[in-house]
């Protein structure tokens, strides 16, 4: 049986506290202290475990943030890689001579590099805007000014000054159009 003293001094459990030798109460303690040492074991192994877990996740961000920089860098290497041989011919039509070329056949040349430029444009996602004949439509649609007309009804695209285009169906770039503005009676 435990018989509590009272005592000034605070300090020591052990003071304040007598307990009668019981086999019990040894097995108790025993059973708790180690019950304590496992405690602390499992502690420290959490917080090594911790401590790697926060080391493996600086490496991991530091590597992506290196993997994010370089895929930055060289995002545009494949689309760049396509427009080269669009700028191989740019660079060839301007090299021929004056003297040699009629000009319908410089003009096929330059539409034929025009429709090779489009068309990687097209497989990348790139798509120009329509607008004329069109409603007047804010998200793809720059009015720069209005014009009454019976051509076209009111608050419709009746000319576009500067194609937009869409990539993947984002505006890009909009349209800059001229609006009609039905005439007044």
């Amino acid at each position: 049986m435990s018989e509590i003293l009272h005592s000034n001094d605070d300090n020591s459990i052990e003071d304040n506290v007598t307990e009668e030798s019981s086999p019990n109460n040894i097995e108790e303690i025993e059973s708790l202290k180690k019950e304590i040492a496992a405690l602390r074991d499992e502690n420290e192994s959490l917080s090594i475990r911790l401590k790697r877990a926060q080391a493996d996740f600086q490496n991991l961000k530091r590597r992506s943030e290196s993997e994010k920089g370089a895929l930055i860098k060289f995002a545009l290497e494949d689309f760049i890689i396509k427009l080269l041989p669009v700028v191989d011919n740019l660079e060839r039509a301007i090299k021929v001579e004056k003297a040699d070329t009629d000009v319908s056949d410089l003009l096929e040349g330059v539409t034929l590099v025009y429709k090779q430029l489009y068309d990687i444009l097209k497989k990348e996602g790139v798509l120009p805007i329509d607008a004329v004949g069109q409603p007047l439509d804010p998200f793809k649609h720059e009015a720069m000014n209005r014009e009454e007309t019976d051509k076209y009804p009111d608050g419709f695209v009746m000319e576009e000054f500067l194609k937009g285009y869409e990539l993947n169906e984002k505006v890009i770039r909009h349209s800059l159009v001229k609006v009609a503005k039905a005439k007044e009676l």
